[in-house]
């Protein structure tokens, strides 16, 4: 993705040339860069989409919420029929 790219740019893993291009400041690879790239950095998930749904229950699991006073743990769930609750 375009956010991807950005943040690789951003990281120093990719190098780009900002560059004016129909009055908006865009990022331009050399394809050089680009196939150096891809020689070195590999495909890498940064997260695993099995710590996030359970096939069995038939429920992802998403944002941990932290009670002020009381310190319950709760978290924003998604279920079977994509209705989303708080357990």
């Amino acid at each position: 993705s375009t956010v991807t790219v950005f943040n690789y740019i951003k990281d120093g893993k990719l190098t780009a040339e900002k560059k004016v291009y129909r009055g908006r400041e865009l990022y331009f690879i050399k394809q050089t860069e680009l196939e150096r790239f891809q020689k070195n950095y590999k495909n890498v998930r940064s997260r695993n989409n099995k710590e996030f749904y359970s096939k069995p229950n038939k429920q992802g699991w998403f944002q941990l919420f932290i009670h002020e006073r009381s310190e319950e743990h709760g978290r924003l769930m998604v279920g079977e029929d994509e209705d989303y609750f708080l357990l």
